[in-house]
């Protein structure tokens, strides 16, 4: 199915929770992997371990051959007050979304990991809480020339990229496979060009702004609580053009999340177009 039709039968689930910010609470980078580290120990307490995606397979079809991306993204935003909690579930695994919802409730109301005391668990308590489910991704039509700028509201972590480097060609080619893999869920197929629509994002004037490095360390608990070095890009991209498909590829992505990591709340952005 091409992009355009698949955009068009994009099922999706938005389940969105905002908690009260505990004075003293790290709310840095890693703040989206003890999330979910904490809704996944309760799904697993609840037998319905949804979120990965050989359990998820198996519980939905009985598979053992799930595609390579987890079903769902996460992103966090917070400020001084509040912390704004987003789980997007796809294709499947929407019917589970009242599930996923009462084990997020549970993961806040038994305490999330505080990276500052390695060990305690901080109360959040839940003050709203939504859950809406779309039927189609609304890709804009954007084909007179313009710039289309991209505005990461995360990290978002490229894998093979050269060291520093954050480039369209990287970002259209992950959005690429990424969206494809996704596409399993909805039990339907990508198709297109690939790499033709990776040679034209190549061929395009990008313009980044602000674009630097963010750095730190997580610990995880199946590791022995060892540090894990992590990093990505944050900042504003731009690029300009006719950019047909590959307009629509970009809107697509601020809907599926960027880059590798996304169930930790990784490769958020925003879109927006100028002339």
């Amino acid at each position: 199915m091409p992009l355009g039709e698949l955009a068009s039968v994009w099922r999706y689930c938005d389940i969105r929770i905002t908690v009260e910010r505990p004075a003293g609470f790290d709310t840095g980078p890693g703040l989206g992997g003890r999330i979910r580290g904490a809704l996944g120990a309760r799904l697993q307490e609840a037998g319905v371990d949804c979120l990965r995606s050989r359990a998820a397979f198996e519980l939905l079809f009985g598979d053992y051959a799930p595609p390579p991306v987890r079903p769902f993204n996460l992103h966090v935003a917070s400020n001084f007050k509040h912390i704004h909690i987003l789980v997007r579930l796809h294709g499947c695994v929407v019917g589970l979304s009242q599930v996923v919802r009462d084990a997020l409730h549970g993961a806040f109301n038994l305490g999330i990991a505080d990276s500052q005391n390695r060990g305690r668990r901080r109360y959040l308590p839940i003050l709203e809480h939504t859950l809406d489910q779309r039927e189609c991704i609304e890709v804009p039509d954007l084909s007179e020339a313009g710039w289309m700028w991209l505005v990461f509201r995360g990290p978002v972590t490229l894998l093979n990229e050269r060291a520093g480097v954050l480039s369209g060609e990287g970002l259209a080619r992950s959005l690429w496979a990424r969206i494809s893999s996704l596409a399993l869920w909805q039990d339907v197929q990508l198709i297109g060009d690939d790499g033709a629509l990776c040679e034209r994002a190549a061929k395009l004037r990008w313009e980044d702004r602000y674009i630097r490095q963010t750095y730190w360390v997580r610990y995880s608990s199946k590791q022995a609580h060892l540090p894990i070095e992590m990093h990505g890009f944050q900042g504003s991209l731009g690029v300009a053009g006719a950019l047909g498909e590959l307009a629509s590829l970009l809107a697509f992505g601020a809907i599926v999340q960027a880059g590798a990591r996304t169930a930790f709340g990784f490769g958020a952005y925003d879109w927006f177009w100028s002339h």
